[in-house]
């Protein structure tokens, strides 16, 4: 019997079009049914709701930042695994060692070395990508919570980390896989960082314990769950634990290759209701 859902958002439940209303209707008729409902993702608590609000989609829980948080239905914190903060300046180093922006995801905000220019090549990015407008950056924008639309000056790395902040995770970018490939060859020298790819042209690097499988393992013992009674989604790198700790792991058409190798069930795309595939599946 299942009792908890949790669903990657970005190209698992949502298209660039939003949620297909298929899915809702499923998610409600498992709600109905007394099944609870998460959310695992790479994005924060503002820019998840910036989602999930438009379809009036609720949740009983989340996974932040690849893993870095657990929260609630309000967005409290229930659970963290935030980046050690000694890891920082090498982590970024490497990034700028192949000129790669990189934006920094805290509990105090968005930060970057240089805002303007961050925030112009992730939007120069995601119009190329993904057809997205310039314009739905701008405030009032329907992209207008994401990250690069609300990024604050870094500053000296030093001062930066003496703040009362914590690092949910570091998110880097580029038009060209080059940098990116050897960005992550260098990543891979030091010790307590995870990193991974929500797509090809991106690198996320979070503490080695924030990734979404690790942290839902932990987060079911609150809920007195067992594995079993767990069904996960998701297309991407990042939702890759997930399928290495949970046997009902379903993804959409759409989801990388590697992620679909190690499904229990591939299903629909997610512009067609993959998530409804799956709660019908095994609901």
């Amino acid at each position: 019997m299942i009792n908890l859902i949790v669903t990657d958002v970005d190209g698992t439940l949502a298209s660039h079009e939003g949620i297909p209303e298929r899915n809702l209707e499923a998610i409600r008729y498992a709600r109905a049914k007394g099944v609870m409902f998460g959310i695992a993702t790479g994005r924060d608590y503002g820019t998840l709701l910036e989602r999930t609000e438009p379809a009036n989609l609720t949740m009983d829980c989340a996974i932040l930042g690849n893993g870095a948080q657990f929260v609630n239905a309000r967005g409290e914190v229930l659970s963290s695994a935030y980046l050690d903060k000694e890891s920082f300046i090498p982590v970024t180093d490497i990034l700028e060692s192949f000129d790669l922006p990189y934006m920094v995801f805290t509990t105090d905000g968005f930060y970057s070395v240089d805002p303007d220019e961050t925030k112009n090549q992730f939007v120069t990015r995601s119009v190329l990508k993904f057809g997205a407008k310039p314009e739905d950056f701008e405030q009032g924008g329907s992209l207008s919570k994401m990250a690069c639309a609300n990024l604050k000056p870094l500053g000296d790395k030093l001062e930066f980390l003496k703040r009362d902040l914590e690092i949910l995770k570091v998110e880097s970018f580029s038009r060209e896989l080059g940098p990116i490939e050897l960005g992550k060859e260098k990543l891979a020298n030091l010790e307590g960082i995870s990193y991974l790819s929500s797509f090809m042209d991106n690198i996320e690097i979070t503490d080695l314990h924030a990734q979404k499988g690790f942290i839902l393992e932990e987060a079911i013992e609150r809920f007195g769950f067992k594995k079993e009674e767990v069904m996960v989604l998701g297309d991407g790198l990042n939702d890759s634990s997930l399928f290495d700790l949970f046997e009902y792991s379903f993804a959409p058409a759409n989801a990388e290759e590697e992620i679909k190798a190690k499904a229990y069930k591939v299903v629909s795309s997610c512009e067609e209701g993959a998530v409804a595939d799956a709660i019908y599946e095994m609901i």
